[in-house]
């Protein structure tokens, strides 16, 4: 008799312990029920979504995914010219001073002229793009000329910027589109 008491005690806990797993809400649904709290909650809800993981970004064009602002850093470090009507980087000799009158200055000269500095943002990013004047594919591709001369000398820069950024959004892989001679090939 002890045997079927132990072997019964043994069959109420098992199916005691499966009907709990059973009514235990699943990590779906637990992240649902939080995701429908925090629906109408801008705050909490931005912060939820952020923190959500990623599967990654397909197609990305390396240069294309690195900040502007990191490009003046990138042209300052290689001493670039820029063409102040149309932002495009030029080789060097740049203008002998950065005043605000030259049409070649020294890409260093953006971090003191606010103007410059803010055209050159614009000129390589989406930021303020217009639709009415062209595109976003066009504008986004548009980019590339204006600031390739910075890409040469700062692959492994491009890299970490990418991969920091994948990882503060939770990405779990990367697919990045990098031509190694430059473009050469094409």
């Amino acid at each position: 008799m002890p045997r079927v008491r132990i072997a019964l005690v043994l069959i109420i806990s098992t199916l005691s312990a499966i009907g709990m797993a059973q009514s235990r809400p699943t990590a779906e649904e637990r992240t649902a029920r939080y995701l429908e709290s925090v629906r109408h909650q801008p705050g909490l809800l931005l912060a939820f979504l952020r923190e959500m993981p990623k599967g990654g970004d397909l197609h990305n064009h390396l240069t294309g995914g690195i900040y502007a602002e990191s490009w003046i850093d990138f042209a300052v470090d290689d001493g670039l010219c820029v063409d102040r009507t149309t932002s495009v980087l030029i080789a060097p000799p740049c203008d002998a001073t950065c005043d605000r009158f030259n049409s070649k200055p020294a890409v260093r000269c953006a971090y003191d002229d606010h103007v410059l500095y803010n055209s050159m943002v614009d000129a390589w990013s989406m930021r303020n793009w217009n639709p009415g004047e062209e595109s976003g594919h066009d504008h986004f591709f548009a980019t590339f000329d204006k600031f390739s001369l910075a890409a040469h000398n700062h692959t492994g820069d491009e890299l970490a910027e990418a991969a920091t950024q994948a990882a503060d959004d939770h990405l779990q892989f990367l697919e990045l589109m990098h031509t190694a001679d430059g473009g050469q090939a094409a």
